[in-house]
């Protein structure tokens, strides 16, 4: 499941940590909003793109709320209190507990990856292979395998970030290429708007009795 979230801590004017009870924090029906506290006190919320949450702003209290560790540079945090947006809030020592809504507005920006396996002499479209995309460079985390229509290799749908291709099964004949293919998926609208990416890689293949050979695995 995508994350795309940001997280939510609180403080004082000071900087000293607030003691918000769980029971402090809901969420909007059909909300990813995931509460983290220590002996019943919250101590980040993790609210997930196209969510919502709710915290109950302790009075007379200076407390500002404001994003940290966003995966994505183009995340979007809004505050909404009495029907004004702002990007954090501060309670100002108000006279009572004011609910405040956080919603987190990002849109995931998607893209896909094509993939070839061509014979080195030939140049024709090779049949039978498997790839794996892998999420890390240890490849502990599997993302999927890609799809195979004649020859070609697909996945999309793939939210933008970084990933790594590797041959799991070679075609009847041909050797099984060991190279790991770095393929990054960004955003290609410089206006930070959503604008779908498209990565290509292309796998040359000899037989067993000849050496593999691939192009930059670079993309």
């Amino acid at each position: 499941k995508d994350m795309f979230g940001f997280t939510i801590t609180m403080q004082d004017w000071v900087g000293a940590a607030v003691a918000l009870k769980e029971s402090a924090v809901t969420a909007s029906a059909g909300s990813d909003v995931i509460i983290h506290s220590s002996n019943g006190i919250v101590t980040s919320i993790d609210v997930r793109a196209g969510s919502t949450a709710y915290i109950e702003v302790p009075a007379t209290a200076s407390v500002t709320v404001s994003e940290s560790d966003a995966a994505v540079a183009d995340y979007k945090l809004t505050t909404t209190v009495n029907g004004t947006e702002a990007s954090s809030y501060t309670s100002g020592f108000v006279a009572q507990d004011t609910l405040v809504a956080f919603n987190n507005d990002y849109q995931p920006v998607r893209g896909s990856l094509y993939v070839s396996k061509t014979e080195a002499q030939t140049g024709a479209s090779l049949t039978g292979a498997e790839f794996t995309l892998y999420g890390d460079a240890q490849m502990q985390t599997v993302y999927g395998k890609l799809a195979e229509e004649n020859g070609s290799y697909t996945i999309e749908n793939l939210p933008v970030g970084t990933y790594y291709l590797k041959e799991t099964a070679a075609p009847a004949g041909y050797e099984l290429n060991a190279t790991v293919y770095k393929v990054i998926v960004a955003s290609d609208n410089a206006n930070g708007n959503p604008s779908s990416s498209i990565a290509v890689v292309t796998v040359t293949a000899l037989g067993v009795n000849n050496q593999n050979t691939a192009d930059d695995p670079l993309v």
